[in-house]
C-alpha cells in the first residue's frame, strides 16, 4: 500500500501545508491569530451577536472546545463577550 497516493493522505498534507502558508502570511503582517481564531472573527463580524454554540456551528468547530477560542480571543482583544453574546471588538477589526 503506497500511503502517499492515497486521497486522504494527500489531503491531510494539503490542509498541513495551507496552515503553514496561513500563519507565515499572518506573522508577516504582523497578526498573531490562528485559522480558527481568524475564521471565529470572520464569522463574528458577519453575525455580531451570536452565541458560542452558534459560532461553534458555524465555523464547524466543536462545542465542547469552542470556549478556548473565545477564551483566547478575548485574551487578545479580538473579541468581547457579554452575556455569552460574542462580538468582534470593532478596534481590532478593520
Amino acid at each position: 500500500m503506497d500511503i502517499y497516493g492515497m486521497p486522504g493522505h494527500l489531503i491531510r498534507r494539503l490542509q498541513q501545508q495551507s496552515t503553514q502558508v496561513f500563519a507565515a502570511r499572518m506573522r508577516e503582517a504582523g497578526f498573531d491569530i490562528t485559522p480558527v481564531q481568524f475564521a471565529a472573527m470572520d464569522a463574528l463580524a458577519a453575525r455580531p451577536g451570536i452565541d458560542q454554540a452558534t459560532l461553534a456551528q458555524l465555523i464547524a468547530y466543536d462545542r465542547a472546545t469552542i470556549g478556548g477560542v473565545v477564551d483566547r480571543l478575548e485574551g487578545k482583544g479580538w473579541s468581547s463577550a457579554r452575556s455569552a453574546r460574542l462580538t468582534a471588538a470593532p478596534a481590532r477589526c478593520g
